[in-house]
């Protein structure tokens, strides 16, 4: 069957239609510049970089304190340890409490595990993420150590 030129041109017309846009081709749209006017711009505090040993001194000022394992005092130590200095950068900043918690907490598990080296590897590297230094430092080991200690946790 044969197509006419018109049927012809309007079959093209049509699968024209029916084809997707090409997108690459089209030019996006400028969206209006939107400036800081009006709105509130929240100001984010300055990131604590706390050294390894800065970091192993801190956890060991924590296990050292005789109240450690009591329930519920966890600002009180934050408020201790910023008083004792051990909470501050060497460019002034000083750490939150949010990030003070994973600190507190590997604390409680290096004194409730009395020497366990094992179980201190495991809650910095396992359960926080923290880098086999500063793991080596927080466990009071050399590096090497901890590496093959968590080559076998893993």
């Amino acid at each position: 069957m044969k197509l006419s030129a018109k049927q012809q041109q309007d079959q093209i017309m049509w699968l024209r239609l029916m084809m997707p846009a090409n997108d690459d081709k089209a030019t996006p749209v400028k969206k209006p510049a939107s400036g800081s006017v009006g709105r509130i711009e929240k100001v984010m505090p300055n990131k604590c970089y706390l050294s390894c040993k800065q970091i192993a001194e801190l956890v060991n000022f924590l296990v050292s304190q005789e109240s450690l394992m009591a329930r519920g005092k966890r600002k009180e130590h934050y408020e201790m340890t910023r008083r004792a200095g051990h909470l501050a950068d060497k460019n002034g900043n000083e750490l939150s409490s949010g990030g003070f918690t994973q600190y507190y907490s590997i604390a409680r598990i290096k004194r409730s595990s009395e020497g366990n080296v094992k179980a201190v590897v495991m809650s910095c590297r396992v359960t926080y993420r923290l880098s086999a230094e500063i793991t080596a430092a927080i466990a009071g080991i050399d590096e090497k150590e901890a590496s093959r200690i968590i080559y076998e946790l893993t």
